[in-house]
């Protein structure tokens, strides 16, 4: 995963804006003022473990 925020994901037909980051350790999912569903995570994530 790279540290772009354009990477995007469904999930349970919930659209998310995935913002890597090579600090953040954790995942964690932010609901922006516009209603975008933001998911945080480490860029060495895999996103088929993001998924579930």
């Amino acid at each position: 995963m790279t540290s772009s925020e354009g990477a995007r994901m469904t999930v349970g037909g919930l659209d998310f804006v995935v913002r890597a980051s090579e600090l953040r350790r954790t995942v964690g999912i932010t609901v922006d003022r516009d209603g975008t569903l933001l998911l945080h995570a480490p860029a060495d994530a895999d996103p088929d473990r993001l998924a579930r």
